[in-house]
């Protein structure tokens, strides 16, 4: 449980943005423009995924990038200037990141334009937490969508708290906050908080996988890999801190980000050194 009152914030945001969405298309309706859909994800072959994202000596050593949302026109127009054959042997996965950004509902429009011009396999890696949104992603064009831990503890926790007051129409903050130090000491609390946790979970990647959408988990911590471990769904590709990676069987495709590694060390070949499969870089 995080004490970060501004993770609480955001997922309370992306909640009430999901929830107006909802209100103008539903799901179901939504749903009914995948059979029109040609950016279908092109990872869903378990072969094709290895092939392209495990690290291997007598491959040529690809990376990932992370974009920030508000950044992504800049990035976009300096890759088109670039000869794209460079950029596929340099980059395998560009991630859209909009935790921060306050244009979210240009997040679509975005990856549908990255997908479309650049040879590049597409990610989104923001505050995921309802199957709206990879329903969403999927029909723009994404190809993976990364499961942050984080994003996902804290909007279990708010459900509690909605479930504990039925407070649908409207979620404060404070309440919330309160509300999460108060069962920290309270088993049975404790119990239910990680039913729903193990739920979000399994439903989202469950839904990842009938899309065809590669779900990545990234734990923050041990909790975390164990829950990885009881998914009834199982995951191919993990999101992990370099001090994480020796708790984790070698079947994974591992993902880390370069902030991650000591600066010491990466100027030896990361992924020799850590077992890392593709290191994420974050563009600003």
């Amino acid at each position: 449980m995080s004490d970060n009152k501004q993770i609480y914030e955001s997922v309370i945001t992306q909640m009430q943005i999901i929830q107006h969405k909802k209100g103008e298309i539903s799901q179901d309706t939504l749903g009914r423009t995948l059979a029109y859909n040609n950016l279908l994800p092109r990872l869903s072959d378990m072969d094709y995924l290895y092939k392209n994202f495990r690290y291997t000596q007598d491959l040529v050593t690809r990376k990932g990038l992370i974009v920030e949302l508000d950044n992504l026109i800049r990035f976009m127009q300096y890759a088109k200037i670039q000869d794209n054959t460079e950029l596929e042997q340099e980059i395998a996965c560009v991630f859209i990141d909009d935790s921060k950004s306050n244009q979210k509902e240009c997040l679509m429009d975005y990856i549908s334009i990255l997908r479309r011009f650049l040879p590049v396999f597409v990610g989104y890696n923001g505050i995921l937490i309802d199957t709206y949104q990879i329903l969403e992603i999927a029909i723009a064009g994404a190809d993976m969508c990364v499961l942050n831990c984080v994003f996902l503890r804290a909007y279990a926790e708010i459900l509690l708290y909605i479930q504990d007051y039925n407070a649908n129409d409207s979620v404060d903050i404070e309440n919330v906050m309160t509300h999460i130090c108060a069962i920290r000491d309270n088993v049975k609390q404790i119990k239910q908080y990680r039913r729903i946790l193990h739920t979000i979970f399994n439903t989202l990647v469950a839904y990842m996988t009938n899309l065809g959408v590669t779900p990545i988990f990234y734990p923050n911590h041990i909790d975390d890999l164990k829950m990885l471990l009881q998914l009834k769904t199982p995951i191919d590709c993990v999101l992990v801190h370099p001090d994480l990676i020796a708790l984790l069987p070698n079947s994974y495709i591992i993902f880390s980000n370069k902030n991650d590694i000591p600066l010491h060390k990466t100027l030896l070949n990361p992924q020799q050194y850590y077992g890392i499969d593709m290191v994420l870089e974050h563009v600003t």
